[in-house]
Formats: structure tokens, sequence, C-alpha cells
């Protein structure tokens, strides 16, 4: 299965909370706030995940990737 390309993603950590938003910190310590509200439910200062930014047709390539990899695994077995 192919992935979303590196350009488009980043790790970030969680560095805490102000109001309504999340200051999150990229790879380069550059920190970016985000509505608390657009983020998972379960997430909490220091945490550390995966920040993906698509377009709808890098979104529309990646779910035909991936049907063609479903497939390919059904036609193999």
């Amino acid at each position: 299965m192919m992935m979303t390309p590196a350009a488009y993603q980043t790790t970030v950590t969680v560095k805490g909370f102000e109001g309504t938003q999340a200051l999150l910190e990229l790879a380069d310590h550059q920190i970016v706030r985000w509505p608390i509200k657009d983020l998972p439910e379960a997430l909490t200062q220091g945490a550390v995940f995966q920040l993906v930014l698509s377009t709808p047709l890098s979104e529309e390539q990646h779910r035909e990737e991936l049907a063609r990899a479903v497939l390919n695994t059904l036609l193999r077995s």
C-alpha cells in the first residue's frame, strides 16, 4: 500500500493548551495553534502524532492505491 508522500506529513508534539487552541510543536520547533475540537479527543500534553496534509486529488489517489492493493491481495489469495 502506498502512503501519503512524506512532504505532506510531519510529526508534531502537543506542547500545551490555551483556551480552545492546542499548541503543536513541529519537528523544526515551530509552534502551530490548532483548534482543540479538530484533534482526537484523547490527546494530552506531550502526546506525539502525525499531522497529514492532503488535497482532494491526493486523497483520491490514496483511495485508488488502497483499492488496488486490496484487489491485488484478494486476487493472490
